[in-house]
């Protein structure tokens, strides 16, 4: 582990999505997990992004649905 790496996860709401970002490092895989507050539903994969030669910004936008709050989070390796 590399105690000064981290990974953070950017989120923009507007125009009924929500942009949800983070800078992918070189060499490693990942997956982007949801999950809806209200239930405690299990984590969900919604996508994954494979391991490239440089670093890179993962971008994706899901559609947000009126009264229904979500979690998100990204985990390296990919789930899979």
């Amino acid at each position: 582990r590399d105690g000064s790496s981290a990974l953070g996860i950017r989120v923009h709401l507007g125009g009924g999505a929500a942009r949800i970002a983070f800078t992918a490092r070189a060499g490693r895989s990942y997956s982007l997990l949801a999950r809806d507050l209200v239930g405690a539903s299990d984590w969900k994969r919604i996508t994954e992004s494979n391991p490239a030669i440089l670093d890179r910004e993962v971008v994706l936008t899901e559609p947000v649905v009126a009264g229904r709050g979500r979690l998100y989070r990204v985990v390296t390796p990919r789930i899979p």
